[in-house]
């Protein structure tokens, strides 16, 4: 028999490889290139494997298969191999480096013994860890074949003319011929050995090595290491989705966050601030945990929880907002919107949104780069599409307070820069967002022009020289000259009113039109001065030289100052003029059509149907209160305004105090409101919120920005019929009743616009200070930082109640400088047709009125009036 195993295993293709074991061993011992050596090892198996042999064994291991054999067969099999790698390992020892280990544990896998593949793992986790599961799966595979309990040993593998006795059948053996001494052999083959020495599959030391659960073999393990990833890994093979991701994922990367935090419940922001306070214990775990989960998504049948809407979906969404959190503040931008993209919609705008405002500052360049890189991964429509997204970005820079509610937290670098440098994302994500770029554009100029205050302006002008402290307000007109100017492209108008925004194209030359006319005006203003200053330094020198033009009545100083006063009046009047669609030179070609043809009668300038948008309109008609919000910061107190013995203001350093005056003087000025209905419902709300410093903010609003909100309580105005009420709920009334909610909605919005004009102006009535001695004190005109309202047109209102009365007193101002005696200004205001006389306050009458007096004194000094006295 060993002869006979000696020549088939000659002729066999292992035995090649045999050979190259042995070389290979032996040159180990002697210190041979372990490179070669394995090199060498590789080419014999393939060799061996391409051989005539090895095909020759295929063909009978087919027919081997083809003709059966059954269990006992397979069973004898995995029983050589088993008892192959025994001998092997036996055969080399203890020695570590011995190739010998490498067989044995290659026959152990064949016959599934643990006991012998365990000696090629070295100790290793993941190794060790296929070896007892392969052991297992192979026991269990064999229980299934042999029809036993997988915990049973095999039986006693025999020949079928062999009863296991030892006696053999002599009238077979005569037959074919064998002898009584190989009879003998066969049967000590038997007899000789014990039970557990005996051909059997599997042994009892087989079973005994291998733990008979999952769970077994991952406590066998432990010693060999833990950690995160061994956990995870059990979790896998076990198959318990949610312990991984619950018990493990979220407790390594979130160990101090409160699981409600990830709850249906909770707003986006508030998990979007949850993991921003989180931080990363390791960039290569949150890495791993991210992959991990995306994998499992894809992988398991129906997502296995971490589908959307899963039971897992919020975990998930929670490791990849932290994963991209990561590679936004690691700079790894071009990767954001690659995993951004398997977010919940409304998770990934809060995520993407905060994103796009983190880089704000950042180069037209790489902004362009980075939508470019979105649009490529995020759908640009949707409710996680790239136009959301932006739109969000645009919101949010318009909210300059704490968004999540808390008054005593750092100041948000917020200001006026920070407000343009996101408009310019819309700008660059092309013609498709044009449209929420205008609207933006509107809200952001609205905000800035509200900052020119009569109060700004003209602070003291009832005193014999007009005093302007330029520290006392922050002017927004230029950054809004240059948001129309320069950073808008010159096909946004005609983009947005093509796209559905034609009122807010409309808009823009709206106010394009009377920036110019602010330009004009500050144009005079220079010249003015310069004039004045020239005159001035001459009279100090002991008289100014009448050969010089420009101190002449009729120099060049005085020549260009004049012509810059006609020119700034012209724009003036100009701009106060009806609005029609084919106003010459006002409105540009493009944005012509956004006029409503069905209007009657003209438009005024910021006072048109055609700047009302469907959207827009359909906000309007919404049962909704009218309300106006305004975040701002007090001007401080610098001047007296009146007489030496006058009061001081109460633009201090105290936003609370300054915040309780502002509450105390707008309930005195609601109660001057003349409609007792309105007056009963409107309500003001005034408190201290989170500062703003930086990015062209106040220094003032570091301390606290103070935000007035009032509003007209819809249920107090006694409304015959709600707006949006359908015409078949009342009948044939409706059209009365309609048309009366309608006039009372209409006298609530403008009142409370011009409530919270005077605010804005300083305005309101005065007061008695706490702690100062019970005198009265002027509540603090109002620098606006953010301008919002329960409608894009109550903020309309509210600018053409502090811009219009601002620009016509310069109006006037400048009639006055001219000396003509021209009152054409204050007719004007004063026409009851036009109303505009509505919009100003009771100080801002007096400065008119005080102007336009000093204006005839100009006139009759130069002789205007003919030499009256």
């Amino acid at each position: 028999v060993g002869a006979a195993a000696d020549d088939a295993f000659a002729r066999s293709a292992a035995k090649p490889v045999a050979d190259a074991l042995e070389r290979a061993e032996a040159e180990a011992e002697a210190g041979a290139d372990p490179a070669a050596t394995k090199a060498a090892l590789v080419e014999a198996t393939t060799a061996a494997a391409l051989s005539a042999a090895a095909e020759r064994e295929d063909e009978e291991a087919a027919s081997e298969c083809e003709r059966g054999g059954g269990a006992a067969k397979r069973a004898l099999w995995k029983w050589a191999c088993a008892e192959t790698a025994r001998q092997t390992s036996a055969a080399g020892g203890n020695g570590v480096a011995s190739y010998l280990r490498f067989e044995s544990a290659l026959y152990g896998a064949f016959a599934g013994d643990l006991r012998w593949m365990l000696g090629a793992c070295d100790g290793d986790w993941e190794s060790s860890a296929w070896a007892h599961f392969r052991a297992l799966l192979d026991a269990r595979v064999d229980a299934v074949i042999d029809g036993r309990d997988p915990g049973t040993p095999g039986p006693v593998l025999v020949d079928d003319d062999d009863d296991g006795s030892g006696d053999k059948r002599k009238a077979d053996s005569s037959l074919d011929g064998t002898s009584g001494e190989a009879d003998a052999v066969g049967a000590g083959l038997l007899a000789g050995l014990n039970q557990s020495a005996a051909p059997r599959w599997p042994t009892p030391e087989a079973l005994a090595a291998i733990p008979p659960t999952a769970e077994a073999i991952l406590d066998a393990l432990k010693p060999l290491g833990g950690g995160e990833h061994r956990r995870a890994q059990g979790c896998l093979i076990l198959g318990r989705t949610r312990e991984l991701v619950v018990d493990n994922v979220l407790r390594w990367l979130f160990p101090g966050m409160d699981p409600k935090t990830l709850d249906g419940d909770t707003d986006e922001a508030s998990v979007h601030a949850a993991l921003v306070d989180s931080p990363v214990r390791s960039p290569e775990l949150l890495r791993f945990a991210a992959h991990l989960l995306l994998f499992l998504r894809e992988l398991l049948p129906d997502g296995g929880g971490l589908q959307p809407d899963g039971s897992l979906d919020r975990h998930l969404n929670a490791v990849v907002a932290r994963f991209v959190l990561h590679l936004v503040q690691s700079r790894r931008y071009h990767l954001v919107p690659r995993y951004a993209r398997h977010l919940r919609a409304s998770l990934l705008v809060e995520t993407y949104s905060r994103f796009l405002t983190r880089l704000a500052p950042a180069s037209a360049e790489l902004k362009a780069r980075c939508l470019d890189e979105a649009c490529a991964w995020i759908p640009r429509e949707g409710d996680g599409g790239v136009r959301a997204i932006v739109v969000r970005a645009l919101d949010d820079s318009r909210e300059v307070v704490d968004a999540r509610g808390v008054p005593d937290a750092p100041s948000l670098s917020r200001g006026p820069a920070h407000r343009e440098r996101v408009l310019e994302w819309a700008t660059l994500a092309g013609a498709e967002l044009h449209p929420e770029a205008a609207v933006h554009a509107c809200a952001l100029i609205r905000q800035l022009c509200l900052q020119r205050s009569a109060a700004a302006r003209l602070r003291g002008c009832d005193r014999p020289h007009l005093t302007l402290d330029p520290r006392d307000f922050v002017c927004g007109e230029e950054r809004a000259r240059r948001i129309v100017a320069r950073l808008l492209p010159s096909d946004l108008q005609a983009n947005a009113a093509e796209r559905g925004r034609p009122g807010a194209a409309t808009e823009l030359s709206d106010w394009a039109a009377y920036l110019a006319a602010c330009a004009a005006v500050g144009a005079w203003r220079d010249l003015a001065a310069a004039r004045d200053a020239r005159a001035a330094l001459d009279a100090e020198e002991g008289g100014a030289d009448l050969n010089d033009s420009n101190n002449r009545p009729g120099g060049e100083g005085a020549r260009l100052a004049a012509e810059a006063a006609t020119a700034a009046i012209g724009a003036i009047v100009d701009l106060a003029s009806p609005r029609l669609a084919d106003s010459d030179g006002f409105y540009q070609p493009d944005v012509v059509d956004s006029f409503d043809p069905g209007v009657d009668g003209p438009g005024y300038w910021l006072d048109s149907p055609a700047l009302v948008d469907a959207e827009e309109a359909a906000m309007e008609t919404e049962s909704r209160s009218p309300t106006v919000r305004l975040v701002a910061v007090a001007l401080p107190d610098r001047t007296v305004s009146g007489g030496g013995d006058a009061p001081r203001g109460l633009g201090g350093t105290d936003p609370h105090e300054t915040a309780a005056a502002l509450a105390e003087a707008l309930e005195l000025r609601v109660g001057t409101i003349a409609d007792p209905v309105v007056a009963g419902a409107v309500r003001c709300h005034v408190e201290v919120t989170r500062g703003c410093v930086g990015e062209g903010a106040r220094a003032e609003g570091a301390k606290g920005q103070i935000l007035v909100e009032i509003t007209a309580d819809i249920d107090r105005l006694n409304l015959p019929v709600a707006p949006g009420t359908p015409p078949a709920a009342i009948g044939a009334a409706y059209d009365a009743a309609a048309v009366a909610a309608r006039d009372v909605v209409g006298r609530a919005r403008r009142e409370i616009a011009l409530v919270a004009a005077d605010a804005v102006k300083g305005d309101l009535p005065r007061i008695r200070a706490a702690g100062r001695g019970g005198a009265c004190a002027d509540p603090p005109p109002l620098d606006v930082q953010s301008a919002d309202g329960s409608d894009p047109e109550m903020i309309r209102l509210v600018c053409r109640a502090v811009c219009w009365p601002s620009l016509l007193l310069e109006g006037v101002e400048i009639k006055a400088d001219l000396g003509s005696g021209s009152s054409a200004v204050c007719e004007l205001v004063a026409d009851a047709g036009r109303g505009l006389h509505e919009l100003f306050s009771r100080r801002e009458l007096t400065w008119m009125l005080h102007l336009q007096r000093q204006g005839e004194v100009n006139a009759i000094a130069a002789g205007a009036r003919g030499g009256r006295d």
